[in-house]
Parts: C-alpha cells; structure tokens; sequence
C-alpha cells in the first residue's frame, strides 16, 4: 500500500532575530540628493525556519524619508517574512534628506526599522548625517558678472545641458576662504574669466572634490572633471588659488585642450591654437595648493604662464605636470611625486615640458616659445626616469633641485641644471600618509641645501605656513 503525506513546514517558536548591526548609519548625505545604498543582514541560525510577521519602517521623520528593501521586494512595510533554517536575508536601505533642520550646519536625523516575530519586537536603527548646501547645476556666469560663493554651506556642482559651472570671458567668480566645493559626476569648474580661490589659513582652506563622502570613495580619482581653464583671443582666463587641495578628479587642474583631447569636444567654442600668442596666454597663479589623486594630470598647461610657489603634485595616472606648446612656467618651491596608487598605475615621467604639440583638429605641429624656470623643486617617483623634455626645449633651467633623472642624460643636458641632485632618495617622513616633509632623522637630502627665490613669499614659509630657514630646504615642505 502507498502512502502519501503533506510536509507541514515546521518554525521556531522564540522571538530574538540576529542582526548584522544594531545600527545602519549613513555617511553625510546632501539634501535632495540620494544616498548610496547600504545594508544589513538578518540571521536565522536555528534549526527551524522563523517567520517574521511584521516588518515595517517606523517612519518617525519626515524630513528623510528613508527606502527599504527587503530580500529584494521594495516597500515600506511586509508581513510573514520566512527565513529558512541556518540561513539569512538581506535589507537594503536608502536615504533622501529633504528639509534641513538647520540650514547651515550637518544635522543628523534617526529612523527605525521594526521586526516582530512571534510578539517579540525588535528594532535596527536608521542613523543618517545630513547637510544642506547650495546647488550649481549647469550654471554659466556671462561676460560681466561678478559672483561670490560663500562659506556658509557646501557648494555642489552638478552637470546639467553644461558639465557643470562655467565662467566666461570677462566674468569673475570669487570663492570665500572655508569653501568646500564638491563636484558631481561628469561635471566640473570651466573657467574663461577669473576664479580667485585664496583661503587665509589652512584651518580655512579651500577644498574641491568629488560628491561621494562615503569611505570607498575616498581619494578615489576620476569622480569629476577638474578646474578646466580656457583661453581667448581678447580677455585672458586667469585662476589665482592659495591654499586650496583638489582631489577625485579626471585632470586636477588643466588646460581645456586636453578635455577636448579626451572627449572630441568643445566646451566652450574656441579655436583652440590657431592665433594665439603669449599676449592673450592664460595665468595660473597657484600658492601652496595640493593637486593630487587625478586620473589623467594633476597640472596640464599649454602656453600659459604658470607660478607655481609651495605647491604639492602627485598621484596621477599619467604625467603629474605636463607644460608645452611653450610658455612660461615657474615653479619654486614645489614637490612632483608619483609612484601610482590604489587606483593608479605610474607609466609616464612625472614632469614633461615641452615646446611644441600635434593639435587634434588638424594634426598639425605647433609650436611655442617656452620660457621655464624650476627652483627648490623635487620630481621623484617610481620610473627610472622621471622627466621628459623636447631636445629643442633650450630655455628650461633647474636650480637646487632634486630630480630623478637618468644620469647620461643629465651630463649630456647638464647646462640645463644648476647645483642639482639627481637619483638621490628624497627620504620624506612617510609618503603613505601624505607626509612629504624632509626627515631630518632619515637624513633627506633636501634639508638646507636650497636657494632663496625672487618670491618673498617661497623664502618665508612653506606649503602648510611653516617657517623656513635662511638656508631653505628643498621641495614643498620644509623639514624643520
């Protein structure tokens, strides 16, 4: 005889559920724009499977409305959840923070999640930091105007029918000390006009990067474009930043040829190479700046003139400073480094300064007369070499620097370099930490072997406002 029977599903009769936290919490989140999604897990691992009756947001603000999934079903509230025996699901949630409580300052809001099983109430907290700021999507500044950013809030830059904010031809945008700008995907700061970004302190300084504030994107490079600078043939683009750290982008700070050269576009429409000269050259005039974790350059310029003084560089995925087409540059006082990172790899010197390049509209060779002074500086990294110049590129000249650089090629070039070191480790404090100070205890070679500059400022103190000595050190930072 055959005997067929039902298996009637068996659970457990207790309540307590374990979960992978107690608290979900949420890094800083800017109003009206979404979370990314993060996640807890609930555990079964009872030999009987456990239904769960009740789960259900508890709502408790309405100024952040928070979104769940649960096992991959979204809603905000679900009944006779089953977990099978020794196993566990998943809950996703997601935030939105929409009316700040105070407008200026984070805020942080709370929120529950509530699980009943078997009468037995148990609850994950939702914590979430919220910040209002003040949003550009796609703005353009026109000819004329004169705009101040203020350090009360954040600034967000967002791409719309632009990639970002613009500042034309004979407009200016000021930037208040104690501004944090943070720069959305796809967009960035195009600049025709003037940017004037100077902090009066490091405790004040000026910081652009990417939007993300969660931990995985931390120094993570590629999340925006950049401080792209344009030219014109009738007003010249100008930026004068002090104090200011650019971090997360596709290519720090840089002429916009190069955004063309990687994307096949105009941001603006200038014809960029064709009857230009020095006269209408943009200026770049950067104190103690730091440029670093930039996919592409952290400094891209074509025949501008660039003072660079205390500045740090490094990090890149391809040259760490790339001058051509001619111009001036100047540098005094400043570190380029890279040996790659997390999310980079080093292939290309750290510094190339040349006289000529092929432009992408007509693959046509041009050319520039190049002016470069390099004072006090360190061009170090990973390479066997770590600089690269057009043979023909005369006017370059190093005095008391540090330069990783192959030694044939600096004998056969030696007119070019005046008391230099070359090849000697640079013995930094601790470069994993960002520390790029001479180490007197590790005996650097750079402490007080440098010159005193033209640049009062370069003489006195260096890149984080420290005093130097009346013998400098050389680089960025001075050692004691």
């Amino acid at each position: 005889m055959l005997t067929q029977s039902c298996r009637k599903e068996s659970f457990r009769d207790n309540g307590a559920l374990e979960f992978s936290t107690d608290t979900l919490s949420f890094d800083t989140v800017f109003t009206q724009l979404a979370s990314t999604t993060r996640f807890f897990k609930i555990y079964n691992k009872e030999s009987k499977a456990v239904k769960i009756s009740s789960i259900r947001l508890l709502d408790l603000q309405t100024d952040a409305p928070f979104r769940m999934n649960v096992d991959g079903v979204v809603g905000k509230q679900f009944s006779d959840v089953e977990i099978p025996a020794k196993d566990s699901i998943y809950v996703f949630v997601e935030v939105t923070v929409k009316n700040p409580q105070n407008p200026n300052n984070p805020f942080v809001i709370a929120d529950a999640i509530e699980f009943v099983t078997n009468g037995v109430a148990q609850n994950v907290v939702l914590e979430v930091w919220g910040q209002d700021a003040y949003y550009h999507k796609g703005e353009i500044y026109a000819t004329g105007q004169t705009v101040t950013w203020t350090n009360d809030k954040p600034h967000i830059i967002l791409a719309s029918s632009f990639p970002g904010v613009g500042v034309d031809e004979g407009a200016t945008l000021n930037i208040q000390s104690g501004c944090k700008i943070f720069a959305g995907n796809n967009s960035g700061l195009f600049v025709y006009g003037t940017l004037n970004a100077q902090a009066n302190s490091w405790s004040d300084s000026i910081v652009f990067r990417g939007l993300r504030l969660e931990s995985f994107y931390r120094d993570k490079p590629a999340q925006w474009w950049g401080i792209i600078y344009g030219r014109n043939t009738s007003l010249i683009a100008q930026l004068n930043l002090q104090r200011v750290v650019v971090n997360e982008t596709f290519f720090g700070i840089a002429d916009e040829y190069i955004f063309n050269l990687a994307f096949q576009q105009m941001v603006f429409p200038n014809s960029l190479l064709k009857n230009y000269s020095s006269a209408t050259a943009s200026k770049l005039n950067l104190t103690q700046c730091i440029v670093k974790n930039a996919q592409n350059t952290a400094l891209f310029a074509l025949n501008a003139e660039v003072n660079a003084v205390n500045c740090l560089f490094h990090t890149t995925g391809s040259n760490v400073a790339a001058l051509a087409l001619g111009g001036v540059y100047n540098l005094n006082h400043c570190t380029i480094y890279n040996t790659g990172g997390k999310y980079l790899q080093h292939k290309q010197e750290a510094l190339l300064i040349a006289d000529k390049i092929v432009a992408i509209e007509d693959n046509g060779l041009y050319a520039g007369v190049l002016n470069t002074q390099i004072a006090n500086t360190v061009v170090w990294g990973s390479l066997d070499n770590e600089f690269r110049f057009t043979d023909d590129a005369d006017a370059i000249r190093f005095d008391h620097c540090l330069l990783k650089f192959k030694q044939d090629s600096a004998t056969k070039y030696a007119s070019k370099f005046i008391d230099c070191k070359f090849n000697d480790q640079p013995k930094f404090k601790d470069v994993g930490k960002e520390d790029f100070t001479p180490s007197d205890s590790l005996g650097s070679p750079l402490i007080d072997v440098g010159i005193l500059g033209s640049v009062p400022s370069a003489n006195s103190v260096d890149l984080f406002d420290r005093a130097r000595s009346s013998v400098p050190d050389i680089g960025a930072l001075e050692g004691k």
